[in-house]
């Protein structure tokens, strides 16, 4: 019985399998998919300035271990560093907004209070044009400005006209007194004298 060989021949079936990749193939696929990653960020970075809603999902989304995973399987260099500086510019953006929500909140709450005066309140009252342009800028370093109006007080309202006393009512008139019932006229009496002569005349 010969022995086996202790090579395969060149006929023997490949058991690593094939699926086609050459390595051009793969230097594409890593030159698209660091291509893919950055204009997958900075999409992200431009939708964060059109949305703050945007932004609070990117911002949820960097906290997991996603983008830590997605940036090792990333191959270049070059396209890691890419990455990592659009990432650093999207989380100072996020704290910038951060910021910028937590001054609005703590000035409402001063408003609230009474601690300080509404900046866009006219000043003493008044309703004139605007005399100026007033400017600064916040704790985060971000430039305001707004309208300043000249304190001219409104005039004072006039007085109410006090009403006219109202007349006094006319006394009603005494009722005129009852006249005095005319007396009954006397039954006139019959006459007496004919009829005694008629009897006279009767007895002769």
């Amino acid at each position: 019985m010969a022995d086996r060989p202790k090579t395969m021949s060149t006929d023997a079936p490949e058991f690593i399998p094939d699926f086609g990749v050459t390595p051009s193939d793969a230097a594409e696929f890593a030159r698209s998919s660091d291509d893919a990653a950055l204009d997958a960020i900075t999409s992200m970075d431009q939708a964060c300035e059109l949305d703050d809603d945007i932004a609070d999902a990117v911002a949820t989304t960097l906290k997991t271990s996603e983008v830590g995973h997605l940036l090792a399987l990333l191959p270049s260099p070059g396209a890691k560093a890419g990455v990592a500086s659009q990432l650093e510019e999207l989380a100072r953006y996020l704290a910038w907004v951060a910021q910028q929500e937590e001054d609005v909140e703590k000035e409402a709450a001063s408003f609230a209070s009474g601690g300080a005066a509404d900046p866009w309140a006219p000043v003493g009252g008044a309703t004139a044009a605007s005399a100026g342009v007033s400017s600064g800028q916040d704790a985060s370093g971000s430039t305001w400005e707004h309208a300043v109006l000249r304190a001219e007080p409104t005039a004072a309202p006039a007085p109410a006209a006090a009403p006219a006393p109202a007349a006094a009512p006319a006394p009603a008139a005494a009722p005129a007194p009852a006249a005095a019932p005319v007396p009954a006229a006397a039954p006139a009496q019959a006459p007496t004298a004919g009829l005694v002569e008629a009897d006279e005349d009767a007895a002769f």
